[in-house]
């Protein structure tokens, strides 16, 4: 049923909608957010590290402080929640639309939306993993951070993927334009 709702969304006028939002929510996060949550936590927000040690983890809940984990808490209940369902939304949507177009078989495509959940699903447990972890702070809790680190390598493994299957894609669509 998830995959034939999401096949409904892979038309050129929906995933441009998707990408729309995908752009919104970034600039969003890039523009606003992460210059609130660095003037007011002491430091980067973690959810844009693609690796990090238990050590460096608990170095930066430190340098948070107190006011720092809150407002990183309260900021995962929100943020955290929808945008790993966005933008992995956005990275399976785009790639099966390109593949649609390449004329692929359609295994290709259901292949995609698994990585698409796969995605999504990482990085929530990777926020799930990392509230627990700052919620406990002093308490260090190693393989946890560990197990929020492995998510966060799936995910960006992942997101890389996507990338350079869309890069490609959208190549191989410019050839065949360019070919007739």
């Amino acid at each position: 049923m998830a995959y034939t709702l999401w096949g409904r969304l892979v038309t050129g006028k929906r995933v441009l909608v998707i990408a729309c939002v995908f752009l919104a929510l970034m600039l969003f996060v890039k523009l606003w957010f992460e210059p609130y949550f660095t003037a007011h936590a002491n430091g980067d927000y973690l959810e844009m590290d693609f690796f990090y040690t238990p050590d460096s983890l608990y170095d930066r809940m430190e340098r948070y402080g107190q006011t720092g984990r809150a407002l990183y808490t309260k900021s995962s209940i929100g943020l955290d929640f929808v945008l790993p369902f966005q933008y992995s939304l956005f990275f399976s949507a785009c790639a099966a639309w390109i593949l649609q177009k390449l004329g692929w078989r359609e295994a290709f495509r259901k292949a995609v939306f698994v990585a698409g959940v796969v995605l999504c699903c990482s990085d929530w447990l990777e926020n799930v993993f990392l509230l627990i972890v700052v919620n406990r702070f002093p308490q260090k809790m190693i393989a946890l951070s560990r197990l929020a680190n492995g998510m966060t390598l799936l995910k960006s493994a992942l997101t890389m993927l996507f990338i350079a299957a869309i890069a490609a894609g959208f190549a191989g669509l410019l050839i065949r334009r360019k070919r007739g």
